[in-house]
């Protein structure tokens, strides 16, 4: 017995004259549609679809890293010499050296 009524993301999910798919699409609106946060079984599937989809591009964005440090492996991290002498080879000023101190 479904009665004509304006669903929105405020509608009670105890009304008794909600259907079970008004009760899904009214879930659906308070979840902002993610379906990670809806909990009815028959919409497993559309869940399993977006942690699916979350997985993959967790692993594009790992794979895209690895990528990158390759890149950086091949081509040498290129620093100047001054930096990666040690600090008293290098040329710095007496008043440097005294604050530090």
């Amino acid at each position: 017995m479904a009665i004509n009524k304006r669903i929105t993301r405020h509608t009670n999910l105890n009304a008794p004259w909600l259907t079970e798919e008004q009760k899904y699409h009214v879930m659906k609106l308070k979840a902002r549609w993610n379906p990670m946060n809806i909990r009815f079984p028959q919409y497993e599937r559309e869940r399993e679809r977006a942690r699916e989809s979350k997985k993959k591009r967790l692993e594009e964005k790992v794979l895209e890293k690895t990528k990158k440090e390759e890149k950086w492996k091949i081509k040498g991290i290129r620093r100047s010499p001054r930096l990666s002498a040690p600090p008293e080879s290098r040329n710095v000023s007496e008043t440097a050296k005294c604050e530090r101190k």
